[in-house]
């Protein structure tokens, strides 16, 4: 089980999202060695998704198998259709999880600095990319980190969205990832490739775990946020 780390509260925060039929206890323990190779730069903000659903989803280590209650964020149509839910219920779902980021990114930057960065898994990275599209909510975000990231985005208000992202991306891929095609179109619909990084390793639809891959994420995203630190320091 990752071990929890006091978080410098004067630190830059990185939003975390976790994917479908999972919760932010998981997601903890999923890139606990990227959080320990980042901690004295950043500090992690964890939400959970406001939903329900019954079985954990893809990616979810064999451990935490019966780690209920199991979240979910909002639909898209796709997911709509099989779960029979209504055009109303997807609206009310969307307002529902945009209210949530917003509220979090608010009370975040209330207490000094803000949240500057997303790390996000799977369908969490579908929200991510929705969240970043938002240009009012988005404002503060210098980076996203995309793993294993599905498609489309989960757009949160489509009348305010901005396209295509000129900020930095990271894009961790699973090179046996039955869903990799769909990280690779998250990447070209939504994200300026000239400042994307792709990082690809030999495993599935999950979160690199060991600590050399926890380490070679952390480089990179350290690399991202340096060109900012340095101005916030002139």
């Amino acid at each position: 089980m990752a071990q929890a780390h006091i978080q410098d509260e004067a630190l830059p925060a990185i939003l975390c999202l976790h994917s479908h039929g999972t919760n932010k206890t998981i997601f903890q323990f999923q890139i606990h060695h990227i959080m320990q190779a980042l901690r004295l730069t950043f500090r992690f903000v964890f939400v959970e998704a406001p939903f329900e659903v019954d079985h954990a989803g893809p990616g979810v280590p064999p451990a935490f198998a019966d780690a209920r209650p199991f979240r979910r964020w909002n639909c898209g149509e796709i997911a709509a259709q099989l779960w029979g839910v209504s055009a109303e219920e997807i609206e009310d779902e969307q307002r529902q999880v945009r209210a949530l980021l917003a509220e979090t990114l608010e009370r975040e930057r209330a207490r000094g600095p803000g949240i500057v960065g997303i790390m996000a898994f799977s369908v969490g990275a579908r929200v991510a990319t929705g969240l970043c599209l938002d240009k009012e909510l988005s404002v503060d975000i210098k980076f996203v980190v995309i793993i294993c990231g599905g498609f489309p985005a989960l757009l949160l208000a489509p009348e305010n969205t901005s396209l295509p992202l000129d900020m930095v991306s990271i894009h961790i891929q699973g090179t046996r990832d039955p869903w990799k095609a769909q990280s690779a179109k998250l990447l070209d619909t939504y994200f300026n490739s000239a400042r994307a990084k792709i990082i690809k390793f030999n495993s599935g639809h999950e979160v690199p775990a060991g600590i050399k891959e926890g380490a070679k994420i952390a480089d990179e995203v350290i690399a991202a946020w340096e060109p900012f630190s340095i101005l916030d320091n002139l």
